[in-house]
């Protein structure tokens, strides 16, 4: 069964998530939908948090049953989201549920007003991402997508197969097209790359034909990058991160959390080495969705 943590601050940004979810979901044949959210309040004693305590819970679960009506709707009540309401800083929280629960995907909204606000609210993203063990996709809030049709995927070519094992069964599932985005600089000579050998071996390899490489010389690869997703306009685009290399400047996490806070197109983050992955058993061909009960 593939686990989704979708944290939630009721705000209108986390709306999106709702979304974004029933259209990742819609082709899974197994899932299960984990509403979450955190009530942290500075500067409060026990003894105070212990007086309020139901009052927030009660406040906290009208707010997820609104969304977990939402939610319904969007499924058509084929999936039944669990809801569970925690006390302690958000981000601490999110990342301990999800390693004792091992969710593979965690879920989260991006706010896209001005750049100090998307850095203040945008915080708990990037700390999650920053972080967590297992994925974590970050959805703008201005965005609209029905159907995953482009998937890019950003690399250094150092692990491009291992990496694919684990991308092509999600990019099968949505039967969307795969642009493989390497960035490489002046000191490189872009002649030695045979893309038109590599792009048949790969589709050859993986045994699918939607794949198609875009090789970019740039000294900045995040500028790099910023023009393919400027011309292209994916539905989503992948990183791994925990990369340490000569590529690190666009494949380590603190410009994957950049470009988090400030491109217009959803963003899965992968961490390297992933443990509590289920890819495999979960990335098959479409099935349908099975019925779930809540935990409420």
């Amino acid at each position: 069964m593939f686990k989704i943590l979708l944290p939630s601050d009721f705000s209108k940004e986390s709306e999106n998530t709702i979304r974004f979810a029933s259209v990742i979901t819609r082709n899974m044949s197994e899932v299960k939908l984990i509403l979450f959210h955190s009530i942290y309040i500075h500067g409060i004693t026990p003894g105070m948090l212990k007086q309020i305590e139901d009052l927030l819970i009660n406040d906290a679960s009208q707010e997820l049953n609104k969304i977990k009506e939402q939610l319904r709707e969007k499924f058509n009540g084929n999936i039944i989201p669990e809801l569970k309401i925690v006390f302690g800083n958000p981000v601490e929280t999110i990342l301990d549920y999800a390693t004792e629960k091992k969710i593979d995907l965690i879920l989260m909204s991006r706010h896209t007003t001005g750049r100090f606000e998307k850095v203040l609210m945008g915080s708990n993203s990037i700390d999650v991402l920053k972080h967590s063990k297992c994925p974590v996709l970050i959805v703008p809030e201005d965005i609209e997508i029905n159907q995953l049709y482009e998937i890019a995927y950003a690399t250094n070519l150092e692990n491009l197969n291992e990496e694919l094992q684990e991308i092509i069964p999600f990019v099968k599932l949505f039967k969307a097209r795969l642009t493989i985005v390497h960035i490489y600089p002046e000191i490189v000579n872009g002649a030695l790359f045979d893309i038109e050998k590599l792009t048949e071996d790969t589709i050859k390899h993986f045994d699918y034909d939607n794949i198609n490489f875009y090789f970019s010389m740039n000294n900045d690869v995040k500028s790099g990058v910023e023009l393919f997703i400027s011309e292209y306009k994916p539905s989503l685009i992948v990183f791994y991160t925990r990369h340490r290399s000569f590529w690190e400047s666009l494949y380590d996490q603190s410009l994957t959390a950049e470009f988090v806070l400030n491109e217009p197109v959803a963003m899965l983050a992968i961490p390297k080495n992933i443990e509590n992955m289920s890819h495999n058993d979960v990335f098959s061909e479409p099935h349908a969705i099975t019925n779930y009960s809540s935990n409420t």
